[in-house]
């Protein structure tokens, strides 16, 4: 098992308009999304890279119709929670905007991207 992964681009500086793609083979019901930026959640590893700032989620549904939604990132380490409501997902792209602390030495990271959907508690 690999305990420390995280997304990067590949490039330094801001990173905008880079992107990932998470995509579900059957339709989704998307209640919330957290995302952790930097390279963990650790907060002695969020000056090794710059974080994600304004990220743009590009919501793809079963009909094929693109909504858009801005997500703002806080600065600090750990993982960050944001309401999503989104019925029928088969795709979500995260495209970067801007970060935090970029420069010609770091790339924007992205320890992990969470989806949350309705409890599956009490059914049969």
């Amino acid at each position: 098992m690999v305990s420390n992964p995280w997304w990067g681009p590949g490039v330094t500086q801001s990173a905008q308009g880079e992107w990932l793609e998470a995509r579900f083979r059957d339709p989704v019901r998307l209640l919330d999304i957290g995302i952790t930026p930097g390279q963990s959640g650790r907060g002695e590893t969020l000056t090794k890279s710059a974080l994600p700032h304004r990220i743009e989620a590009s919501i793809t549904t079963d009909d094929g119709k693109t909504t858009v939604r801005q997500l703002n990132l806080d600065q600090g380490a750990g993982f960050q929670r944001h309401k999503f409501r989104a019925q029928n997902v088969t795709a979500v792209r995260f495209t970067i905007q801007s970060a935090y602390g970029a420069d010609g030495k770091k790339q924007v990271a992205i320890a992990e991207i969470e989806f949350f959907g309705p409890s599956k508690a009490g059914r049969s």
